[in-house]
């Protein structure tokens, strides 16, 4: 090496560096100072653009460290070359060098160029005399094949040569699979230089007029032979000339090469012992089948197809049976018991039935502490005549429940005692297993069945994961196979196959333009420092992988039911979220995903566990859900408790708003609202194809709710788009969506509006209709009743000594009251009271006018502030301010028009002005004059409060509607700290030219 150096012209110094940096990372400049710490820097820096210039070091800027620059030595090939040349000059001067080279050298070029040409020439004419075009084509590629395989005959055997060297010792695979894609690249441009040629030869054809001539195919045949034997000559004529490199010389060569190699394997530290490379799926193939026979225990594969990347040959898989849950999962109900039952009389018997049969009929009847004496006698009966039945703990458990409930039972906690009290009839003489297993255990069971999904067995145990879907053929016979587990993974760019925790085949893949051809790149090895390092992240990746879908959404809803006593309902919310998106990966838009999303959006405000009443609400729904979205049966549900961590939830919410289980009324705009966000929220994830499948299915469930729309123009021009949709198609699909959702809204509130023409019995069948609605919502707020409502509901349970009718207050008269009430103390009432007041005045406005366009803002308003607990913020009571005048001044019968209790307001501008300059003192003209004055140089939230003064003038002589502009600009200036910039400011002193002449 060091001779080869020499020769090459480097200087000591250079040729130590190069030796000692061969092979290695690449290196900073201070690491390579560090190989002769005695050089200065000026000198290093000399030697090292030395290298440079010879071009035995490369300097990069790595991608992570772009501001220092690294040096990375590279095998010698510039000085291979110039070795070579030099043997070619030879011991004689330039002039005889280039005498006895020009004749040799360019002799053969010449005799080459003109063999090629009379080929060509050949070639031409064997074309011209063909009499089929489409023979003459065929020819030409059977010919072009030829010329590319003689290149590749070539280069493949330089890879030959180099191939062998890799045995020899430590190897770097990236340096040779660099050299090796060299030769690779090589043989890519002769093919494009060849298929240029024959490109060239396909327009002469197609210029060519066909004569009916017999074909020369063998013309074509002998073409490249005679290239072959061209080439051939020329090079054995130029080893016989003098001058030529002796034989010797090239044997030196050669053997220069090989140490040149050798050297540079032995200072890399891997070896291709520990390293097998993997670049095509048909290696993966051939480990996969080696290691089904190889191992023992467990298998992981994970791969991106099944079909290319697995011998199926070799698994033996079934694919007439169809694969069922119900056989995957065993049901968790127990075992019966092999132990005779208790002996029991007739008169036993009888007696334990009558008590049941009688609870029952006293359910709808009594409060929930009430019935427990009834329940309380059930239990010692049963526990009196079979002490182990199977029944005792749940007749305990709804003895416990009962005692705390100081009301009638609600219809779906009726329907649930009911419905047990059924099952203990029918199973108070089961014995209770002795070895029965804590219910927590029981759920680790479930579990632990679900995860698997297969048979116990003492034989290799398989687990497959590759983005295919879970019905897919290959799929479903691989679950259907025992002691295999199939997962679903997608957007995964990683294969991986661990046999045994002893063998390894990790890598990447990518999928190419042409599918479904993928690029690999990875290695196959047994090196345990190596499986340690790679197996956490083959368990990462195991843990994303996906069971099939019902099997998600089932175990989720068994967490919520396990759960249940402890999770507060914001924490339930979350979860049947990531099952929402499970849920649409399965069916799409339905009524059954809206559905789970409104359950999901009536617990997210809930910052507190969850009382028994509502637990049983949730398990009610979840069983209804589970029904349809899977066909494998939820746990049961555990007894009813307070929370364990109680104290932890108080401290963890303290400083949160404090939202119990009140939540806004499912009506039909909600689920309008929450269906639109489901598809909404999917834009970006799915493909066009994919779009236009859901918006099929969406229409059928806005028909369904009796909707319209013209967006199945969308779902035709999407059918046939596989592809993700660019920016602007998805801007404009959004938009879209909102329109046609703002149409179906519109259009159900303007039919509500022929309320006002039907007669008063169609109202109050409307009105039983929105009392079904309110069932629901009473569960979570049961300390309000509409008083509108309360009139036609709850007339029958009134104080029998009522007056009549005619000593009534009139409706009119108490709604002025309740309006007057809200503005005399809108500063002090709390956002629940004025929900309160406001929904009183609502109904009180549909029984005696109907449905009014005007209604829809308010009622709004009731939602919003049925969730504040404290009197109104400044900037919340000025926007509901602008509502409640329209209202009043629409439905108020009384003369006058007195204003809103501002007193809040006036303190806060008086404040306000006495730091801006600006008194309460003067003309609603001066006002306008100093704050036109003011507008080019003080901060906008102090023009801010100065147009608040205005306002609150303008609203009392004025009414709200004159002032909404104003408002709209208190509000935006309000977050500007610091002076307006010019556009803002010229627009905002034109609005106050306007206003000051419109109103002064």
């Amino acid at each position: 090496m060091k001779t080869l150096l020499k020769s090459f012209g480097l200087s000591d110094n250079a040729i130590r560096i190069y030796i000692e940096g061969l092979g290695k990372s690449p290196y900073t400049f201070s690491e390579i100072q560090s190989i002769i710490p005695d050089l200065s820097e000026k000198e290093m820096k000399q030697t090292l653009d030395e290298l440079i210039e010879k071009k035995l070091i490369i300097l990069i800027n790595p991608k992570y460290s772009e501001s220092l620059t690294h040096y990375i030595i590279i095998p010698p090939f510039a000085a291979m070359l110039n070795s070579i040349t030099e043997l070619y000059k030879g011991p004689k001067d330039n002039e005889v060098k280039d005498s006895k080279k020009t004749p040799t050298l360019e002799g053969f070029q010449e005799a080459l160029y003109q063999d090629i040409e009379n080929i060509t020439g050949d070639l031409i004419d064997a074309i011209s005399s063909q009499d089929s075009a489409i023979q003459t084509t065929e020819i030409l590629a059977e010919v072009e094949e030829n010329v590319k395989k003689f290149a590749q005959v070539i280069l493949n055997d330089v890879i030959g040569m180099i191939s062998p060297l890799k045995m020899q010792s430590g190897v770097d695979a990236r340096d040779f699979s660099k050299l090796i894609n060299l030769v690779k690249q090589k043989i890519t441009e002769s093919e494009e230089i060849v298929t240029n040629m024959f490109a060239q030869f396909g327009g002469i054809v197609k210029e060519m007029a066909t004569p009916d001539k017999t074909s020369q195919i063998e013309a074509f045949k002998i073409f490249i032979r005679r290239l072959g034997e061209s080439i051939e000559k020329g090079v054995n004529e130029i080893s016989r000339v003098p001058g030529s490199v002796p034989s010797d010389k090239i044997e030196s060569i050669k053997n220069s090469v090989n140490d040149i190699l050798k050297n540079y394997i032995s200072v890399n530290k891997g070896s291709i012992e520990k390293f097998w490379s993997i670049n095509n799926y048909e290696k993966i193939k051939e480990i996969i089948a080696i290691l089904l026979d190889k191992c023992t225990h467990n298998l992981t594969i994970i791969v991106p197809n099944i079909k290319k990347f697995i011998p199926l040959e070799n698994f033996e898989l079934d694919y007439s049976e169809d694969i069922s849950l119900e056989k995957k999962v065993a049901p968790v109900t127990p075992k019966k018991s092999a132990r005779k039952g208790p002996s029991i009389t007739k008169k036993q018997k009888k007696e334990i039935e009558e008590k049941l049969d009688l609870t029952s009929k006293k359910v709808a009847e009594l409060k929930g502490f009430e019935l427990t004496h009834d329940i309380a006698e059930v239990l010692s009966s049963i526990s009196e005549v079979n002490p182990e039945s199977a029944t005792l703990d749940s007749i305990q458990g709804w003895l416990n429940r009962l005692l705390v409930i100081r009301k009638h039972l609600d219809s779906n906690t009726q329907y649930l005692l009911l419905e047990n009290i059924g099952k203990w009839k029918k199973d108070y003489l089961k014995v209770k297993k002795k070895e029965e297993e804590p219910e927590k255990e029981l759920v680790d069971e479930l579990k632990e069945k679900f995860s698997k999904e297969k048979p116990q067995s003492m034989g290799l145990q398989l687990q497959l994961i590759s983005s295919e879907s879970h019905d897919s053929k290959h799929a479903l016979a691989f679950a259907n196979k025992a002691n295999t587990e199939y997962l679903q993974l997608k957007n995964n760019s990683i294969f991986a196959i661990l046999g045994d925790d002893s063998y390894l085949a990790f890598g990447v893949y990518h999928q190419t333009s042409i599918k479904p051809t993928f690029e690999i790149s990875g290695f196959f090895t047994s090196y345990k420092p190596t499986l340690e390092i790679i197996r956490p992240l083959i368990e990462e990746i195991r843990n994303k992988a996906k069971h099939p879908k019902e099997i998600e959404i089932n175990r989720g809803f068994n967490e919520i039911i396990e759960n249940i006593n402890d999770y507060i309902g914001k924490k339930i919310s979350k979860r049947l979220k990531r099952l929402l998106d499970v849920a649409f990966e399965k069916d799409g838009i339905s009524l059954d995903i809206l559905e789970l999303k409104l359950l999901a959006g009536k617990l997210e405000k809930s910052y507190h566990p969850l009382n028994d009443e509502m637990k049983e609400y949730v398990i009610n729904e979840l069983n209804k859900l589970n029904k349809k979205f899977s066909t494998l049966e939820l746990i049961y549900p555990p007894e009813f408790r307070p929370p364990l961590l109680e104290t932890e939830t108080k401290e963890k919410i303290e400083g949160e708003i404090i939202i119990e289980d009140t939540v806004i009324e499912p009506l039909d705009p909600e689920k309008i609202n929450n269906l639109f966000e489901i598809l909404l929220d999917k834009i970006d994830e799915l493909k066009g194809v994919e779009i236009g499948e859901q918006i099929d299915k969406f229409i059928e469930v806005i028909l369904k709710l009796q909707g319209y729309s013209e967006i199945i123009e969308w779902k035709k021009s999407l059918s046939t788009v596989e592809d993700m949709l660019e920016e602007p198609f998805k801007e404009k699909i959004r938009k879209d969506l909102l329109k046609w959702k703002n149409g179906i809204l519109q259009q159900a509130s303007s039919s509500s509006i022929l309320s006002k023409e039907i007669p008063t019995e169609t109202f109050e069948q409307s009105q039983q209709t929105t009392s079904k609605q309110e069932t629901t919502s009473s569960i979570f707020e049961e300390e309000y009743i509409s008083p509108g409502l309360s009139q036609s509901q709850f007339g029958d349970e009134a104080d029998t000594s009522a007056t009549d009718d005619t000593d009534k207050i009139a409706p009119e008269i108490e709604r002025n009251e309740i309006f007057n009430k809200i503005q005399a103390n809108l500063g002090q009432l709390s956002g629940t009271e004025i929900s309160k007041l406001l929904q009183n005045i609502v109904d009180i406005i549909l029984e005696t006018e109907g449905y009014s366009m005007a209604l829809k803002g308010i009622k709004d308003w009731v939602s919003k502030l049925r969730m504040i607990r404290t009197p109104l913020e400044t900037e919340i009571k000025e926007d509901f301010e602008v509502e409640f005048l329209k209202l009043k001044q629409k439905y108020s019968t009384e003369d006058d028009e007195t204003g809103l209790d501002f007193s809040p307001s006036f303190e806060m501008i008086e404040e306000s002005s006495e730091g801006s300059g600006i008194g309460n003192g003067g003309t609603l003209n001066d006002k306008f004059n100093a704050l036109i004055q003011n507008a080019p140089t003080h901060n906008g939230n102090e023009l801010s409060d100065n147009l608040q003064n205005i306002a609150d003038i303008l609203l009392q002589s004025h009414g709200a509607v004159a002032v909404n502009v104003i408002r709209q600009w208190i509000s935006k200036l309000r977050s500007i700290k610091e002076p307006l910039e010019d556009e803002i400011k010229e627009e905002f002193l034109a609005e106050l030219e306007n206003w000051k002449e419109k109103f002064v």
